[in-house]
């Protein structure tokens, strides 16, 4: 890390975050201390004036650890941060939420949020994805046959009755 001070790294890697959305620092609890994420080519310029030298910034380093800074000394004695965000590798990401004790670990039970507008669009997917071809068996007359396959009961569904005699006359010749 550029820049002069005193800098906390975390002990495990942390993956990749994805250019969209936000990334949140926070210390033990959510509502405790905030901590402000910043970019890594900012971080060696933050921190330096009278009114944010107090304050606790953090960033993911190039080698992807996550650093914490402060003028501040009484920030060395943060022992556990959460940092929340869109991450590049989610099963890395889950191994990581995953040390807290009590967590689900499996991350087909985990709660992933969505965008309200996202939603339905989701389920669609979802739903094309699990009903595979979109022509589905039909057995109309209940006799363990698919009716709809044969062309014949094709015609008799939907032609009009000269048409369905003169098929019927034609074929039975």
């Amino acid at each position: 890390m550029c820049g002069a001070g005193v800098y906390l790294r975390s002990t495990e890697k942390i993956p990749f975050t994805l250019p969209f959305g936000s990334v949140t620092v926070y210390t033990n609890d959510f509502f405790g201390k905030r901590i402000s994420y910043v970019s890594r080519e900012r971080m060696k310029y933050v921190g330096n004036n009278k009114w944010t030298k107090n304050a606790i910034f953090a960033t993911i380093g190039p080698d992807n650890y996550l650093y914490l800074k402060s003028a501040n000394d009484k920030f060395l004695r943060i022992r556990q941060v959460t940092l929340t965000g869109i991450f590049e590798d989610a099963d890395k990401a889950n191994e990581l939420a995953c040390e807290k004790a009590g967590e689900i670990c499996d991350p087909m039970d985990r709660q992933y949020p969505l965008e309200e507008g996202l939603i339905n669009n989701a389920i669609q997917a979802t739903v094309r994805d699990l009903l595979g071809a979109m022509y589905r068996p039909k057995d109309n007359l209940n006799n363990a046959n698919d009716d709809m396959a044969t062309l014949e009961y094709f015609l008799a569904r939907n032609t009009k009755k000269g048409v369905r005699d003169l098929i019927e006359d034609n074929v039975g010749q």
